[in-house]
């Protein structure tokens, strides 16, 4: 049928309402109604209160009181969810972010604290396991807390080496045996910092299968009391918790529940007693004892049957925590092992009164615990438990017996009482009441309502107007007046909802539906669709429809408005209304698409004398719906809507461009900033840049940002800054050296796009590459290439020298032998000359001759050990190599290197001393050991002559050695803490002959042979790492391969 509609579109009727008889009055049929219905109920209820209406309020009230434990369980199961889910959220965030203590502290907060109140959540924190979050730390928990004026407080107390601890705590052992997903709730708790009763939830935190930690939230119990305190309200009894070992979470009494024990040299903390313990007190409670304790013994004893590693896993809890008992553990391991297994155990109760135990005609199976008397509501009453899983919590609710039994009887006494007196009065009482309540107020209405017709009058309730009688009277007049200013009034408050629909929603889908919402309240818009005309003027899209009997709608491409109802209104650029009589000439015409309706009616949407689309309604059932005065309520409605289209369009289309920008800014692989020369800031920086740089966001958008050149880039940069503000043209191009946040020297090529203000230089957009590696990269090339030059030169010239070296060496050898030594031959020769050789020998020795010819001998020595050095240099190694240990090469080289006269001569070797950090179960490495060592040992003799140069330091001289594993290279690093290398000698220290030692001292081949051993015939790297007065690191990477690996490679 076709809904009313208010005011445009209706009928007004004139006249005055039709005249009726006494006997058609309210006033009179009423009081007649009401006696007959009075004798009726009163018959019936006495029947039903005396026969079913006890047992039935009886077992509602037991109802009701299940259901309330049921929704107690169900709120406090949300709310604990919450709690886990927001320790699971802690659990993640250590595996994902960086291992930095200040970004875990930041996210532990932000986690807890963010959109929390703070009176609910009282703390909690992440809680490594030993040596796991810094291999030098045992213990590294991050952990905030409350403070005694409730205000959060970051507490390391935890972390004490001269302290208990964490690992041991009832809280945390448990974790290691928890599947991923799971949690586990402690036993309830005083905390000893804000003297608050909590409770802690621990989730574990598993890395790669392993157990890594914990993660925490802890609850504050006073919300709960509240809770319970609330929902106790409509039952006149009160509510109370317990936890898994029947300790007390809330009780009515605090006071109760809570005894102060000894604490060390302190006066002493609170403790929550249990269940047990209270009933030891007041054996009223000892029934509600029993039942406790017997869901918790049969809650283990189910879980023994189903899962026979229990009694193992509890063992394992108590002997890893000083604080669980082997009966605590047992429940422990139960719960783990079947999380919400347990069945609802509210039921198991045994009662000790029948008068709880009613059940007859198959009704509720609900016993409550009759208590005789109990102590806190100091009368008979009647106590439910409900389980919580998950937690194993018991939630006790206790009411008064004569809440459930006593109900019935008063109802039934007062029912009976009313009704004796009800049937002599109610005759009069209907008269007083029909008269006083409804006929007078009713003629009272009418008249003023009768006033309502006058201009500025406003009402909007529509009443029936079927009834010849005071009701009849009251309608007439006031839908008349009803009609005239809801139509009014919902056509401008529409018009403005629409204008106002722009500012509250966040897309074009969404005001779409927006205008088909609020349209409906002056038209009706079951068949409603929107199409928009793309901008050449021949294509009719549409965005938004709902129609019940075309499930689409396809676009038109290329319309034309003869073939087309709604091409027709964009072509006419004016709104029409079509009859199912014009409708079928349309269609006959083939200008309609799909199902053909009875009604249809469309506006054409213009904005700034522009047709941008249609809005249009019809009906397939209704051909009379609209009339022309609704065309008239679309027509000012279309205005409306194509402004709010409009500029929701170009909202979308801003909003979109400023996130495809922010995107490309936020996700771009290198860095992107924005500098505003006239500040001389950042306004903008992306994450790249940050990461570069390592500085926050926050950081950098604070500083200046040409105090992050080098001094030599300042230079630069200012150079270039003053070329621009004369308006000459500089390379969007430029490499500047940048000094990061760690004190390191990044080099970073520029792309810049200079934005001006006419000729006045405003800001730039520049990106920014991290270039650092590959200089790196370009000057090894360079060293390599310089290596191989000077390579082929080196092997020339040892051929050349190593012959008449060779030749020289052994004729010196030989004078000395016939100088020196007793021979035959020597001593006739002497004879014959006249002499003897020990006459010869005596005058060599007084001139210094065989001196002369031990230094030929040595420097001879020296010049070979020079030539095999080079020949090393210029060949390629050809002994085999074998799998090695680097830890035993580098001691077998700190063993030689002690042992070595020049060292122990010209540096006292023995007093530098050796630190050695080798990582564990590091393989062994496919090398030539004799030529690794030679590389060692130049280091060390190189590290031992710089220690020597260093006088009056307050330092002990030292060489600290590393061997760890670094991607697929061994790693060794040895460093001094001597005077360090300048820039430009550590440029060319790898080159051939250059040294900065006296031609005696250094041939300038040491570390380039020993570049050569490891770059070239090992293919590793070797690298330098120093600054003047910084002492020197050099690294030897050597790659990490098999036997197998090496021959088949």
């Amino acid at each position: 049928m076709r809904r009313m509609k208010t005011g445009i579109g209706s009928h007004h009727k004139t006249g005055s309402p039709a005249r009726h008889t006494v006997r058609q009055t309210l006033h009179f049929r009423i009081n007649l109604l009401f006696f007959l219905l009075m004798l009726s109920l009163s018959i019936i209820i006495v029947v039903v209160v005396q026969t079913i209406g006890k047992a039935s309020m009886v077992k509602e009230n037991y109802r009701f009181i299940d259901q309330k434990g049921q929704t107690i369980i169900t709120r406090l199961g949300q709310y604990t969810s919450y709690v886990e889910a927001k320790a699971k959220a802690l659990a993640n965030m250590a595996l994902i972010i960086p291992r930095d203590n200040q970004r875990y502290r930041r996210a532990v907060y932000d986690i807890i604290y963010r959109k929390e109140s703070s009176f609910r959540i009282a703390g909690g924190g992440v809680w490594p396991e030993p040596y796991a979050f810094d291999p030098d730390i045992e213990r590294k928990s991050f952990f905030w807390g409350h403070n005694q004026n409730n205000q959060p407080l970051f507490f390391d107390d935890y972390n004490n080496p001269g302290g208990p601890g964490y690992h041991h705590e009832e809280w945390y052992v448990p974790a290691r045996f928890l599947d991923p997903s799971g949690a586990y709730w402690s036993r309830s708790y005083v905390d000893p910092y804000s003297s608050e009763p909590m409770v802690t939830c621990t989730v574990p935190i598993v890395e790669k299968g392993q157990f890594w930690g914990a993660g925490t939230i802890d609850l504050k119990l006073n919300h709960l009391q509240t809770f319970l305190h609330r929902e106790a309200a409509a039952l006149n009894g009160y509510i109370f918790a317990v936890d898994r070992n029947n300790t007390f979470l809330s009780f009515p009494d605090a006071d109760m529940i809570k005894v102060l024990t000894p604490y060390g040299s302190k006066a002493g903390k609170w403790k929550y007693l249990s269940a047990r313990q209270l009933a030891g007190k007041h054996a009223q409670f000892a029934p509600v004892v029993e039942v406790l304790e017997h869901i918790s013994q049969r809650a283990v004893y189910r879980k023994d049957a189903t899962f026979p590693d229990r009694a193992e896993l509890a063992e394992q809890i108590s002997s890893m925590s000083r604080e669980v008992t082997l009966l605590e553990a047992q429940r422990i391991a139960a719960s783990i092992r079947a999380r919400s297994s347990l069945e609802d155990l509210h039921g198991i109760a045994q009662t000790n009164n029948k008068e709880g135990q009613e059940n007859e005609g198959g009704g509720l199976n609900i016993h409550p615990i009759i208590l005789e008397k109990d102590f806190i509501l100091n009368q008979k009453s009647a106590a439910f438990v409900f389980l919580m899983p998950g937690t194993d919590w018991k939630v006790v609710i206790v009411v008064p017996f004569s809440r459930i039994t006593g109900v019935s009887d008063t109802i039934s006494l007062q029912i009976l009482a009313c009704l004796s007196l009800g049937m002599m009065i109610c005759v009069l009482i209907a008269y007083l009441y029909i008269r006083s309540a409804l006929v007078l107020p009713l003629k009272v209405m009418t008249r003023q309502l009768m006033k309502t017709t006058e201009p500025g009058m406003a009402q909007h309730i529509a009443l029936p107007e079927s009834h010849q009688n005071e009701l009849g009277d009251l309608a007439f007049w006031f839908n008349r007046r009803a009609e005239a200013l809801e139509a009014s009034e919902n056509l401008t408050g529409t018009l403005f909802a629409i204008a106002n629909a722009v500012n509250t929603t966040l897309n074009l889908d969404e005001l779409y539906k927006q205008v088909h919402t609020l349209l409906g309240s002056v038209l009706d818009v079951t068949n409603f669709y929107i199409a928009t005309v793309s901008e050449d003027k021949r294509t009719l899209f549409f965005p938004y429809f709902v129609d019940t009997v075309d499930q689409r709608i396809e676009k038109l491409d290329n319309f034309n408005p003869d073939h087309s109802i709604t091409g027709f209104v964009v072509s006419n650029r004016r709104a029409i209304l079509l009859d199912e009589r014009a409708l079928k000439d349309y269609s006959h015409q083939g200008r309609t698409k799909g199902a053909l309706p009875l009604v249809w009616m469309g506006a054409p949407l213009i904005v700034r004398e522009e047709v941008i689309g249609v809005i249009a309604v019809q009906s397939y059932t209704h051909a009379d719906l609209y009339t022309e005065q609704d065309l008239q309520v679309l027509s000012a409605i279309s205005d409306q809507v194509a402004i709010a289209i409009d500029r929701k369009q170009k909202e979308d289309e801003l909003r979109s461009r400023e996130q495809r920008y922010r995107h490309l800014f936020n996700h771009a692989p290198a860095g992107m900033y924005e500098i505003d020369f006239v500040n001389r800031k950042f306004t903008e920086v992306n994450a790249v840049l940050c990461q570069y740089l390592g500085y926050t966001e926050k950081e950098l958008l604070s500083m200046d940002p040409v105090e992050l050149l080098t001094e030599e880039s300042k230079e630069a940069f200012m150079d270039g800054y003053r070329r621009v503000m004369r308006g000459e043209r500089i390379s969007d191009e430029v490499e500047y050296n940048v000094i990061a946040k760690n004190g390191s020297t990044l080099c970073v090529l520029l792309n810049t796009d200079f934005v001006y203000e006419g000729s006045r230089l405003l800001r730039a957009h520049v990106v920014a590459h991290n270039i650092t590696e590959r200089k790196k990269i370009e000057e090894m090339i360079i060293q390599s290439e310089k290596m191989m030059s000077v390579g082929g030169l080196a092997a020339g010239m040892a051929h050349e020298i190593n012959n008449p070296l060779a030749g020289m060496m052994q004729n010196a050898q030989v004078i000395q032998n016939r100088l020196t030594r007793t021979m035959a031959q020597n001593e006739t020769a002497a004879a014959a000359c006249g002499t003897s050789m020990a006459s010869i020998k005596k005058f060599m020795e007084k001139r210094g001759i065989l001196e002369l010819l031990q230094s030929i001998h040595d420097a001879g020595s020296r010049a070979a050990k020079i030539i095999e050095n080079m020949l090393s240099f210029a060949r390629k190694g050809d002994s085999e190599k074998q799998q090695t240990r680097l830890d035993e090469l580098i001691d077998k080289t700190i063993d030689l290197a002690q042992s070595d006269y020049d060292l122990k001569r010209s540096y006292d070797f023995r007093k530098i001393k050796i630190l050695k950090v080798y990582a564990a179960d590091l393989p062994k490495v496919m090398c030539e050991a004799s030529k690794i060592q030679q590389v060692i040992f130049n280091i060390i003799k190189n590290a031992s002559e710089a220690l020597a140069q260093v006088k009056n330091s307050v330092k002990a001289p030292c060489i600290t050695f590393r061997l760890f594993k670094e991607g697929h290279m061994a790693c060794i690093e040895i460093e001094d803490n001597g005077p360090g290398i300048d820039y430009d000698t550590k440029k060319r220290v790898f080159e051939p002959f250059y040294t900065t030692k006296s031609v005696d001292k250094g041939t300038g081949l040491g570390l380039s042979v020993s570049y050569f051993i490891v770059v070239d015939e090992h293919k590793g790297l070797l690298e330098v790492e120093s600054a003047a007065g910084q002492g020197t690191v050099f690294k030897i990477k050597l790659p990490i391969f098999t036997v197998e690996n090496n021959r088949t490679g």
